[in-house]
């Protein structure tokens, strides 16, 4: 059983990763808890209230997965590997512990931040500097069209990165069992 505060850790599980972060796993809870804020931030910087949905599903992950490692005895809490990209942990070991896999990942992981960084600021600039020269530019229709498309971009945005990631995992799902179905008939013959 974990020594730490049981009220001091009730009241930390209440903030996503800040129960992680007290328990010692500090990369994890930061993960957390920046994909709890990046989740908000992105919901009310893009006007998408749907996003708002994913929170409470994050908050409870976090809340329950907190709990349950607190609850793990200090030799098995100990081993729990405390790293950014702690959702690889369910791959098999062998391809955790090979150094290629995590250079991989973090890479990937990495150049998604970068990307994303890379749209929101370019949003932003669009948003606070370009609409607003160009809108005393235009006239007065012209203004009010161009600011109704910067309104309603970040909403398009978000609806055409879901359709992606959908289509991604449809295609890559229907790759699989194709490949499981030439597998068996491999075997049948």
């Amino acid at each position: 059983m974990n020594k730490k505060n049981k009220i001091l850790f009730f009241l930390f599980s209440l903030i996503p990763g800040a129960a992680h972060m007290y328990i010692g796993l500090v990369k994890r809870g930061l993960v957390i808890m920046l994909a709890f804020v990046a989740g908000a931030g992105l919901a009310m910087m893009t006007d998408v209230p749907a996003l708002l949905l994913l929170l409470p599903v994050l908050w409870f992950y976090s809340f329950f997965d907190a709990w349950n490692k607190y609850h793990l005895p200090e030799d098995k809490l100990a081993k729990v590997q405390d790293d950014f990209l702690f959702f690889l942990n369910g791959m098999p070991q062998n391809m955790r512990s090979d150094p290629r896999f995590k250079k991989v990942a973090s890479a990937s992981v990495l150049k998604i931040g970068g990307i994303a960084a890379v749209i929101v600021g370019a949003y932003l600039l669009w948003d606070k500097i370009i609409v607003n020269v160009l809108s005393r530019l235009l006239s007065e229709t012209g203004a009010g069209i161009l600011s109704e498309v910067s309104y309603r971009l970040p909403q398009v945005a978000v609806a055409v990165l879901l359709i992606v990631i959908g289509v991604k995992l449809i295609t890559h799902k229907k790759r699989e069992l194709d490949s499981e179905n030439n597998d068996s008939e491999e075997e049948d013959k």
